[in-house]
């Protein structure tokens, strides 16, 4: 602005405070006054165009920059700005030439090596779009935006390994970075580590409540850790923003089968077809509803309308698949991922995935060995997240610090609140409980967002104590308990308070002493099945919790079903304990007595419809066959599963 006399200069600078306050029309207003009267000043130009850009005027933009580049050509800011004017006014080759010119000017100038990989991305011109990216990546290392553009490079070149490290790395040098929380949280579904995706989600959609998209993706998020109720919250939200969101609506399909709604699915996925015809994945959740029924013609219609399945993502083809073993067509589909695993195209959690579908598909069969084979597979591509030696120390320390006399002498939150706390290490069980329960409408049910686990992990750092759990419940107060009590409360139930509270998150069992000093009227619903089908319901499901880490390997699975045996014997023992034990195989040899028990142990009345619960059916089977199908299976693995059953035994 050294050109300009100091009133003009004023008068520029309100200009630019107006377009940073958003008062667009009023700053190009500012700004064209001064350059009527200097139409020679190379800042005033440079700005006027960046501005009629913002404002989608692309040819007056071009028009002032150009001049503005003509009187300046040593300014690589202006350069790059008329690049961008040029690339939206779909001028691509010259732009290219202005993003050199900028460069040129200053060969250290990363924006413009930025802005030149993009529009060589657009042009086709992929390799040499990755080297100018590596460029500006080694010129200006703390520039966020480059590691954001090469994120998005990757992840066109389905590389996404290196997308998502691209990514964290924009992430790490700005966290408001919202559209790099948006790329990379959809990586992270694509993997399966739904719940780093939500993390990125609840960062985008803070900023962003107004993205329907982004609420899109953070319901099927929460359907990957079974969370089905924020997942219906997540896709409220979208369809307030747009009634007629394909992919919303689709999500809200899946939502209604896995609560087994089936015309309410059916609603779901027709509304999503009206929506948009070619949305895939709605063609395969219909034709999955109508082979459900044992509508196989309009099943296959659906089938065929969702397009060549090699064409699909994974997510799409993998329910493609589900589908064809509900047509009877097994092997098709077997063969479909299996040719996709030989691809190799998918990241280590996909192939993953894939295999433990493969291995279902073969377990239906009757193919146990090449069941089993795929199971195997599906775990060592787990990450590993199990160290043995450290959780039976835990398991030590929690034995000895919980004694009868120890106990009686512990603080406690003064809270007048019992919640249920489900245990167990088989999901299918758990989840069987808890639904069941679920049913009554005096029942609420944890959303999971702060577990026992998750409290153990910060006692010390909230009681200021220099010990870890269980030890630093040793100095706790009662009012800070109870402080403890109502964050739970407030976080898993947003402060309600209905006639029952339950909790089945998987790591209950470990933190049962930890629940008796929150809740000192908790109870306990302990869900016991067998050693052999606790372990294979583990190793044989896809797991995402962290706390899973150990399903990756039956010897570790055997260490942790031979660890709650004890630990759960040492807590019924405990007077302070009120607990119930629910037997799997009684609750499937005698339903209804074994419900009506359970209901009656939550102070819940008992309704013969509840019991209906059993016959509904999830799948092409009710509820109970389902588990029925899932006991003979598991026991059908006994003879590969040696490893676990050496450790269970302590060997």
């Amino acid at each position: 602005m050294a050109e300009l006399i100091p009133s003009v200069i004023d008068r520029l600078e309100k200009a630019v405070r107006l377009e940073s306050q958003g008062e667009l029309q009023r700053a190009r207003v500012g700004y064209r006054a001064v350059v009527d009267q200097h139409p020679e000043a190379p800042e005033a130009l440079s700005l006027l165009g960046q501005l009629e850009c913002r404002l989608g005027d692309h040819n007056a933009a071009v028009f002032h920059l150009r001049r503005a580049a003509r009187l300046a050509p040593g300014r690589p800011d202006i350069h790059l700005g008329l690049g961008n004017a040029l690339n939206n006014a779909g001028e691509n080759r010259a732009a290219v030439r202005s993003y050199l010119d900028a460069v040129r000017a200053d060969p250290a100038f990363a924006p413009g090596y930025v802005s030149l990989g993009k529009v060589l991305v657009q042009n086709g011109q992929h390799e040499k779009a990755l080297r100018v990216l590596e460029r500006a990546r080694q010129l200006d290392p703390s520039y966020p935006q480059v590691h954001y553009e090469l994120g998005v490079f990757f992840k066109a070149q389905g590389r996404i390994e290196p997308a998502i490290a691209a990514l964290l790395n924009c992430i790490r040098l700005d966290g408001d970075y919202e559209s790099a929380h948006f790329e990379i949280a959809g990586l992270f579904i694509l993997q399966g580590a739904y719940a780093d995706a939500l993390d990125h989600l609840h960062c985008h959609v803070q900023k962003h409540p107004a993205d329907a998209n982004a609420w899109v993706a953070q319901a099927v998020a929460y359907l990957g850790i079974d969370k089905l109720d924020e997942a219906a919250e997540s896709v409220e939200h979208a369809l307030q923003l747009n009634p007629a969101h394909s992919m919303a609506l689709t999500q809200l399909g899946h939502i209604c089968l896995a609560r087994a709604d089936r015309p309410g699915a059916q609603r779901a996925y027709n509304a999503a077809l009206a929506a948009n015809h070619s949305n895939a994945l709605a063609h395969v959740g219909q034709a999955e509803v109508y082979a459900l029924q044992g509508q196989q013609k309009a099943a296959v219609k659906h089938m065929s309308g969702a397009g060549d399945p090699r064409h699909h993502d994974l997510p799409t083809l993998q329910a493609y698949c589900r589908v064809l073993q509900s047509l009877n067509r097994t092997g098709h589909a077997i063969g479909l991922l299996v040719k996709r695993l030989a691809r190799r195209c998918d990241s280590a959690a996909g192939r993953s995935s894939c295999h433990y579908l493969v291995g279902d598909l073969y377990a239906a069969r009757g193919d146990f060995a090449e069941a089993f084979r795929h199971y195997q597979n599906a775990n060592a591509l787990q990450i590993k997240n199990f160290d043995g030696d450290a959780f039976e120390e835990q398991l030590k320390r929690s034995l000895s610090f919980f004694t009868p006399a120890k106990v009686t002498r512990l603080s406690r939150a003064k809270t007048s609140l019992r919640p249920i706390f489900i245990t167990g290490l088989s999901g299918a069980a758990l989840q069987l409980i808890r639904c069941l329960l679920a049913q009554h409408p005096d029942v609420l049910c944890a959303k999971g967002s702060l577990t026992l686990a998750d409290i153990a992990a910060k006692l010390p750092a909230h009681l200021g104590s220099p010990h870890a759990y269980p030890e630093a419940l040793s100095a706790a107060r009662a009012s800070e308990l109870g402080a403890l009590a109502d964050q739970y409360i407030q976080q898993n139930f947003h402060g309600k308070q209905p006639l029952v509270l339950l909790d089945h998150s998987p790591d209950n069992w470990m933190f049962l002493g930890l629940g008796a000093q929150l809740f000192p009227g908790m109870r306990i619903v302990d869900v016991v099945s067998s050693p052999l089908f606790a372990a294979m319901d583990l190793y044989c499901h896809e797991l995402h919790a962290p706390e899973s880490g150990y399903s990756s390997s039956l010897r570790d699975i055997g260490r942790v079903t031979r660890g709650f045996a004890t630990l759960m014997a040492h807590w019924h023992d405990l007077n302070e304990f009120n607990s119930l034990e629910v037997r799997l195989d009684s609750l499937l040899k005698n339903p209804r007595a074994v419900s009506r028990r359970l209901f009656a142990y939550a102070g819940l009345n008992w309704q013969p419809e509840f019991a209906d619960f059993f016959d509904q059916r999830v799948t092409d089977r009710t509820r109970l066959q389902h588990l029925r199908d899932l006991q003979e299976r598991f026991g059908a693995f006994e003879p590969f599963a040696k490893d676990f059953l050496l450790a269970h035994e302590g060997q």
